[in-house]
């Protein structure tokens, strides 16, 4: 099933992908129409592993692709968008555990893990946003002839989108961390701060709390060079929620250790 999703995904970005090039109406709807009924079955799937936290991120990614693609001028967006959805559910379906069998035993921990999610699905955005905030600056300076992303961006919208998802990104983020770090003070042994899943977290939030700040104090922070840091803090993403448990010894990887009372 996952190979169907994926499958149909890439289809779907080769047909935005030749709306670009010729931007005709009836392929724009036909597209629209292909990605909803992948989202559907996307989230059908889903459902039948909502025990799986890690499904809800690509569902989450799946339903944003499909909510941007109703705005043409977002469609871009959606193309650097399904790439990374992909990528992201070929690698979980060759590194799944048995994470899914160990129940989470506190809806708190559930929040907790919501949290993270949604603020890491939010950054993974802003990093679709970034690659095509880039790719289009890039063309407008080189020539009209060679535009593609060009064609339909706005980039005053996207430097705006850029920000509220970073900072949306970033409250989830917080707030996830803070309930993380509480369950884990009380419930885990001693040494759970150099666990490398909350380094890795706190190194995250560290870099975009610094993008935040540094967008504010600099106008020169904004457009390019928050792209470019965005683009860095999504492969922080990628090593915190998926690289951090396959390469480095995790409490992370053991929810029965916390056996919470709800």
């Amino acid at each position: 099933m996952i190979l169907l999703l994926c499958c149909f995904y890439a289809l779907t970005t080769l047909f935005i992908a030749l709306y670009l090039k010729s931007l005709r109406f009836e392929r724009l709807r036909f597209l629209r129409w292909f990605l909803f009924v992948t989202v559907i079955l996307h989230l059908a799937v889903f459902l039948t592993n909502s025990s799986d936290p890690r499904w809800i991120t690509t569902s989450l990614l799946g339903v944003a692709a499909w909510s941007l693609s109703l705005r043409r001028s977002t469609l871009s967006i959606v193309l650097v968008l399904l790439p990374i959805l992909v990528v992201v559910l070929l690698f979980d379906s060759f590194n799944r555990s048995d994470l899914s069998s160990g129940a989470l035993p506190s809806p708190w921990i559930w929040v907790h893990v919501l949290l993270m999610i949604a603020g890491e699905t939010l950054f993974v955005l802003s990093a679709a946003v970034s690659m095509v905030y880039l790719a289009a600056s890039r063309e407008m300076k080189i020539s009209k002839k060679m535009a593609f992303f060009s064609r339909i961006s706005n980039l005053p919208a996207m430097e705006a989108l850029l920000q509220e998802l970073i900072f949306v990104g970033f409250l989830f983020l917080s707030a996830g961390m803070g309930m993380g770090f509480f369950f884990a003070k009380q419930y885990w042994e001693v040494g759970w701060l150099l666990d490398p899943k909350v380094l890795a977290c706190v190194a995250t939030w560290l870099l975009y709390a610094s993008l935040l700040i540094l967008r504010q104090m600099r106008s020169g922070m904004k457009g390019k060079r928050s792209a470019q840091i965005a683009v860095v803090g999504f492969l922080c993403i990628l090593f915190l929620a998926w690289g951090v448990d396959r390469f480095f010894p995790s409490q992370h990887l053991n929810y029965r250790m916390m056996e919470i009372q709800p």
